[in-house]
């Protein structure tokens, strides 16, 4: 018998865990979510970056640290699959944008390259993450983020790409 602790899981992140106890185990990846309960970690993981949505909202932290976090996050959504926790990360990041005014020092290319693996839910931040950018390079990424996915609205994030280049 296990006993991993919440914390413990999510610092290793949820696909090495669940690796970790399928060896030790010897049992199907099915088993080895059953055996973690899956549920209550997503949770956990989420609640994570809400909370950190909460520090780059209202914490007292310095911008220097809101662009290692928003960085670190999208560092890890790299290796990330699931897209309840992609989209508890990504409204993270939109949160530390929208309060902090820090896009100019994110690594935006970063998500840029990873478009194809994001849903509509989290291709909606990355639309709008996008536009607050102002960089014209990424209206043609806008659109066919658009394109792929319909209901996106991309008019307002092409007219939001513009103004901020105004600005």
């Amino acid at each position: 018998m296990w006993n991993f602790t919440g914390p413990q899981i999510i610092e290793r992140g949820i696909e090495k865990s669940i690796d970790v106890v399928m060896k030790l185990g010897h049992c199907s990846r099915d088993a080895a979510l059953e055996k973690l309960g899956t549920e209550n970690i997503m949770k956990d993981i989420c609640s994570k970056y809400e909370s950190i949505g909460d520090i780059l909202e209202y914490g007292n932290i310095t911008e220097k640290e809101a662009v290692i976090l928003c960085n670190q996050i999208i560092n890890e959504s790299i290796s990330e699959n699931d897209n309840e926790i992609l989209e508890a990360m990504y409204h993270a990041i939109f949160i530390g944008i929208v309060n902090r005014k820090i896009i100019d020092k994110l690594d935006v290319n970063t998500i840029v390259k990873m478009l194809d693996k994001f849903n509509e839910e989290v291709s909606d931040y990355i639309v709008t993450i996008l536009a607050y950018t102002g960089k014209k390079e990424y209206a043609e990424t806008i659109k066919q983020i658009g394109q792929r996915f319909e209901n996106i609205d991309i008019d307002d994030a092409l007219i939001e790409l513009n103004a901020m280049d105004r600005q």
